[in-house]
C-alpha cells in the first residue's frame, strides 16, 4: 500500500512539473470516458433494452432479397399481395420515411415524417394519447391530408395545447388536419426522432420499390414457420409477375433488424 500511495505522489509531480502533458492528459481520460458513456448509452438503448412495444419478439421485418441485395425495400403491390396472402401474421403494415418543412407558425422548421399505412399502429398496439389514428380509406388521395404528432412534437413545438386537434398544419406548404397525438413511448423507427406521420398513398408500380415492411407474427406462429410460408409465397408472386422474378423475402426479427447497422 506504501508503495502505491509512493507512485502516485510520484505521478502527481510529475504531472505538476509538465501542465502541458497533464492537460493533454486529462482530455484524453475525459474523451475516452465520454465516448464509452456515448456507446453504453447506445448499447443499452437498442441491444439490452426491449424495444417498448407490447410483445415485441412478435415483431418481424419483411424484406425483399434479389442476387444483388440480401435485405432491400419492397413495392407497394408486393406489400399488398405478402398482407393478403399471408396466414402468418395477424397485421402487416409499411412505410416510408419523409422529411417535411412545416410551416404556418411561428417556428417554420424541417421535420422528419414517416408515411404509412394504417396497420402500423395495431402491429405495434400503440394507441393515441389525444384523437383518433387513421384508417385504410385515409390512405387515397383527397382523403390522406391528415396527421398525427408524436407527444414530444406537441408538446415542444404547439406547447402541448389540447385544442390541437383539427387545427391545420402546412406541410411542404400543403394543408394537413391534426387529427390525434401519439404517446412519446412510440419512438418509432427506434432512435429516428420522427416528430409525425401521414398516410401512405398506394403506388401501383410493382417496379416502385421504396417501403420497409413490418409485420406482428400470430399466437403460435414462429419465425421460421412465416419464413416458409412467405418463402413460398414469393415464388408464386415471381411464377405471376415479371418484375417479381429472382425475387424473394426474408424476415428478421424487428430488434435484429435494428441491432445489425
Amino acid at each position: 500500500m506504501t508503495g502505491l500511495f509512493q507512485d502516485l505522489r510520484y505521478a502527481l509531480r510529475q504531472l505538476r512539473n509538465h501542465p502541458g502533458f497533464a492537460a493533454v492528459s486529462v482530455l484524453t481520460l475525459a474523451l475516452g470516458i465520454g465516448a464509452n458513456t456515448a456507446i453504453f448509452s447506445v448499447v443499452n438503448a437498442i441491444l439490452l433494452r426491449p424495444l417498448p412495444y407490447p410483445d415485441s419478439n412478435s415483431l418481424v421485418r419483411v424484406w425483399s432479397t434479389s442476387a444483388r441485395f440480401s435485405t432491400d425495400v419492397s413495392s407497394y403491390p408486393d406489400f399488398r399481395d405478402w398482407a393478403e396472402q399471408s396466414r402468418s401474421f395477424e397485421q402487416m403494415a409499411a412505410f416510408s420515411g419523409r422529411s417535411f418543412n412545416l410551416s404556418g407558425s411561428d417556428r417554420p422548421q424541417r421535420v422528419e415524417g414517416l408515411r404509412t399505412t394504417a396497420g402500423l399502429f395495431s402491429a405495434l398496439r400503440v394507441r393515441p394519447l389525444l384523437g383518433r389514428l387513421f384508417s385504410d380509406d385515409e390512405q387515397s388521395a383527397g382523403q390522406d391530408h391528415i396527421v398525427l404528432l408524436t407527444e414530444n412534437m406537441w408538446k415542444n413545438h404547439f406547447n402541448a395545447n389540447p385544442g390541437i386537434l383539427g387545427s391545420t398544419l402546412k406541410l411542404d406548404d400543403e394543408n394537413y388536419t391534426v387529427i390525434g397525438v401519439l404517446p412519446s413511448e412510440i419512438d418509432f423507427p427506434p432512435g429516428q426522432k420522427v416528430a409525425l406521420f401521414v398516410p401512405l398513398r398506394p403506388d401501383p408500380n410493382r417496379n416502385h420499390g421504396f417501403l420497409s415492411v413490418l409485420g406482428r407474427l400470430r399466437a403460435g406462429q414462429t419465425l421460421n414457420d412465416a419464413q416458409a410460408e412467405m418463402s413460398t409465397n414469393a415464388l408464386r408472386l415471381a411464377e405471376q409477375y415479371q418484375q417479381d422474378k429472382g425475387q424473394g423475402v426474408y424476415l428478421q426479427s424487428l430488434q435484429a433488424s435494428f441491432v445489425n447497422d
